[in-house]
């Protein structure tokens, strides 16, 4: 009814012993969405604005957390994205496009 599925009742039973849980998984747990937190340009051929709008125009199609959390910080900076064009997305890779011919 509630989603909850118990495969071992032994562990589960002894679960309520345990004092400490450690996540490896920054942001997504204690706030529940990706988020954009610092932008480090690594050639001087963009600054981290340049760097924010590229990257949130290729990913704009994608449905994927790290999209969603793009797209916020642009707002955020009121930055307008453009469209992209030849938008693919690789599983397992990521996603690519065309944004302003390059």
């Amino acid at each position: 009814k509630n989603g909850l599925l118990i495969r071992n009742r032994t562990a589960f039973e002894a679960s309520r012993k345990i004092s400490t849980i450690v996540f490896d998984k920054t942001g997504t747990l204690t706030k529940g969405s990706h988020e954009v937190v610092r932008i480090v340009p690594l050639s001087s051929d963009y600054d981290r604005t340049e760097l924010l709008k590229y990257a949130t125009a290729v990913e704009s199609p994608s449905e994927h957390h790290i999209s969603k959390g793009l797209r916020r910080k642009a707002k955020e900076e009121n930055i307008e994205v453009p469209s992209v064009t030849d938008f693919k997305y690789n599983a397992g890779i990521g996603v690519s496009g065309t944004v302003n011919g390059k």
